[in-house]
């Protein structure tokens, strides 16, 4: 559709989640702001987007099967931990 649908209003915040697109659905944003005496144009659209489809959900969640028991550390160093799961590529 070419019609423009307002998704949200009267934000305080810089950033806004929408958490009711379709899938299969291709969507195209545009921001405009209001203060009390002006209306601004509406910034340029986005290039056309859609949800990406990441296939089934699992049969079973993932479950960890190598771990370390006790992880020391030094104080503003880096860490790294590796956790090995069943049947999943984390």
């Amino acid at each position: 559709s070419i019609q423009w649908t307002i998704i949200a209003s009267c934000l305080k915040q810089t950033s806004y989640t929408i958490t009711n697109l379709s899938k299969g659905v291709r969507y195209a944003f545009r921001v405009l702001s209001i203060t009390s005496k002006a209306f601004s144009k509406p910034s340029p659209a986005t290039d056309p987007m859609q949800l990406l489809d990441r296939g089934p959900y699992l049969q079973e969640a993932p479950v960890i099967i190598d771990k370390p028991d006790i992880v020391y550390m030094v104080e503003k160093q880096p860490l790294s931990i590796t956790v090995t799961l069943n049947h999943v590529n984390a």
